[in-house]
């Protein structure tokens, strides 16, 4: 299903990067780390992020295990003791 890149999905990406950005100042990582910890190149995250893809639950799953944190903070920002 291709999702038009406008509205809540928008703002959902948007929210997603900045709270994957938010864990990774807090844990002390670099985006070049998390890319090496999900053995991709890191100028695709980068361009993902730069972009605000949308991304998939399976890859949000695979960060939020990389940056040992839960798939809801990234996406919501929520605690981890939720």
């Amino acid at each position: 299903m291709n999702t038009p890149k406008n509205g809540k999905y928008d703002r959902l990406a948007t929210k997603f990067w900045h709270n994957v950005d938010f864990v990774l100042k807090e844990r002390g990582m670099t985006w070049r780390e998390l890319a090496g910890k999900l053995d991709i190149d890191p100028r695709t995250l980068s361009s993902k992020k730069s972009s605000n893809s949308n991304v998939s639950i399976g890859s949000a799953k695979e960060m939020a295990e990389a940056l040992g944190t839960s798939v809801d903070r990234l996406i919501y920002g929520t605690p981890e003791n939720i």
